[in-house]
């Protein structure tokens, strides 16, 4: 038998793996030696393609996301529809769509600002007053938070935390 120079791996049980070490030029060049076979023989790889991308709509809802510091977070929801295109159709698609966001600055297009978040979700039939009260509690948990955080960095410090000034 041809012994190969890479290492070969076992399972368990002593069955030999598919698993295989390749050098970095192999695995770049997509060459590399069959199972068993000398290092002259060499398999190249194919080419693949596609030519459809399957796009899943889902519902719009109120997210849970803790770090929102302002409005209320967005989450998908139930999934809705699916629909087929081609590859073509939908690089055409994100090519526009690119092109139009290249004016905004790089933030904008990455994070929603807390009125986009609210205008989508009303859009997507979310009421306002929902929408009010649910900021509310994040304001009030986000509160509590800052709240905990500081006594207890007092307490770190060996501080005591000062009472509330009282207004007159």
């Amino acid at each position: 038998s041809v012994s190969s120079p890479f290492p070969s791996f076992h399972s368990s049980d002593g069955r030999a793996s598919s698993l295989r070490v390749k050098t970095q030029d192999e695995s770049l060049l997509c060459t590399y030696p069959k199972t068993g076979a000398s290092t002259s023989s060499i398999r190249k790889c194919t080419s693949i393609g596609f030519s459809n991308v399957t796009n899943h709509f889902h519902t719009l809802v109120m997210g849970d996301h803790p770090e929102v510091q302002r409005g209320v977070p967005v989450a998908l929801g139930d999934w809705e529809s699916s629909d087929q295109v081609s590859v073509t159709e939908y690089e055409a698609e994100r090519k526009r769509q690119l092109q139009c966001s290249e004016t905004l600055p790089w933030e904008c297009r990455t994070r929603l600002s807390a009125q986009c978040r609210q205008k989508m979700l009303l859009e997507a039939g979310v009421s306002f007053q929902c929408i009010q009260q649910r900021i509310h509690r994040i304001k009030i948990k986000n509160n509590l938070a800052l709240r905990s955080r500081l006594l207890a960095s007092h307490k770190q410090r060996g501080n005591k935390p000062r009472a509330p000034r009282q207004s007159m």
